[in-house]
């Protein structure tokens, strides 16, 4: 039912969307399959949902018997209302620690910086939340997390198949919200339900929560569990971690202490924002300095286990995949030629090496939309929307279809 109908068929009341509301209502949102919510003074909240901005205008209330009862119109902010939003939801996510409240509202208040940090609502979801000031006042951003962590068997076998290994280096890229840390997050849960390791992750806010099953789990957050990546990289060698997961490698001698972890045993997981996995491969040797990019080719050529690349379309309207959205990925592996053309940084053959090797579990980016836009699951439109999007270098198959 529309925001229109419900209103004709039901009781109404204006009311400005207040951290109370969002959190009796952000179940539903998330229900809904909405990614994203976003607050800032003189509109109503948006909502993103299949990656479509949206207002949200109005939002049921339910009785007990599930049926809904009366609607919720809902007042644009004003900078009051917006600033009352912000300090209620740090209240609410640092229960626990006043000095931690104190600290953030005096960030916001006093230096005019962005705070971000992890939200849970229990039995409901978790988020990542964003405050920042603008024009005096505050804009607020969530990034719902799903409680459930997807089953590896709603990827491509080609992806499983990378939690088979003991060690190496394994990238996911993509850009925001590509669902980068969903696949990281079903890697670690394969891995956790059928192999005995010590897996250690690395985060900058936590996000995905894992529980022991055959493996033992330790997460650390950057900035409170351990003070940098850098730092948390050094303890996990130390303490013997079999798979260490990264949310990013952001300096050099991040890259270098990942690569020689990965080259001492331990399997080491991280995502980049590169989109084909020529680029993630030019943007790991460019950050280091020209005396160091051949040991680092060397290094890649022997440890990397693979690189998926992937990006998050919307389905066509009424199809039966069960999502709203739906993933297409970019997977190249490695064997003895691809190690030679890495160890010789002649990264523009990569494409041409994931198509020579589709029957060793490769493919690329092309295929994949190929192949969801002949199964219905996207659009002939969306299908050249992102396709126009391939460098030409990347593009090997044809385009016919």
């Amino acid at each position: 039912m529309s925001e229109e109908e419900m209103e004709q068929e039901y009781p109404t009341e204006n009311k400005p969307f207040t951290f109370e509301l969002f959190k009796q209502f952000v179940g539903m949102l998330d229900a809904h399959s909405v990614t994203d919510i976003h607050l800032t003074p003189g509109t109503v909240p948006y909502i993103r949902q299949a990656k479509e901005l949206k207002p949200l205008s109005a939002i049921p209330v339910f009785g007990e018997d599930g049926e809904v009862i009366r609607v919720i119109n809902l007042l644009p902010l004003t900078s009051a209302d917006a600033q009352s939003f912000a300090f209620d939801t740090i209240e609410f996510a640092y229960r626990n620690s006043p000095t931690k409240v104190s600290e953030i509202k005096l960030q916001l208040g006093s230096n005019g910086e962005e705070v971000d940090f992890p939200v849970s609502i229990p039995s409901v979801c978790r988020f990542r939340c964003h405050i920042e000031t603008q024009r005096k006042t505050h804009s607020i951003s969530f990034s719902i997390i799903p409680n459930e962590i997807p089953s590896i068997e709603q990827f491509p076998l080609e992806i499983k198949r990378f939690t088979r290994f003991s060690n190496g280096f394994v990238v996911v890229s993509g850009k925001s919200n590509s669902g980068k840390t969903t696949t990281i997050a079903a890697l670690i849960d394969e891995i956790n339900k059928n192999f005995t390791r010590k897996i250690v992750t690395l985060e900058d806010h936590i996000e995905y929560l894992h529980k022991h099953d055959k493996s033992m789990i330790i997460q650390r957050e950057v900035g409170s569990d351990t003070k940098t990546y850098g730092t948390g990289l050094t303890s996990a060698i130390r303490e013997d971690a079999d798979v260490i997961v990264v949310g990013e490698l952001r300096t050099v001698e991040d890259f270098e202490l990942a690569l020689n972890a990965a080259e001492a045993g331990a399997l080491v997981i991280t995502n980049m924002h590169s989109p084909s996995s020529k680029d993630v491969l030019d943007r790991i040797v460019a950050m280091f300095p020209p005396d160091k990019q051949n040991q680092v080719k060397s290094q890649l050529a022997t440890v990397l286990r693979g690189v998926i690349c992937q990006q998050l379309i919307p389905v066509v309207p009424g199809s039966d995949y069960p999502s709203p959205l739906v993933s297409a990925f970019e997977i190249l592996g490695n064997n003895a030629d691809i190690s030679a053309v890495i160890r010789s940084g002649d990264f523009g053959k990569i494409p041409a090496m994931i198509e020579k090797y589709r029957d060793q579990h490769m493919w690329t980016m092309l295929e994949s939309l190929t192949r969801l836009k002949d199964k219905g699951i996207i659009s002939a439109e969306e299908w050249m929307n992102r396709v126009s999007l391939i460098p030409e270098r990347n593009k090997t198959s044809s385009l016919d279809g």
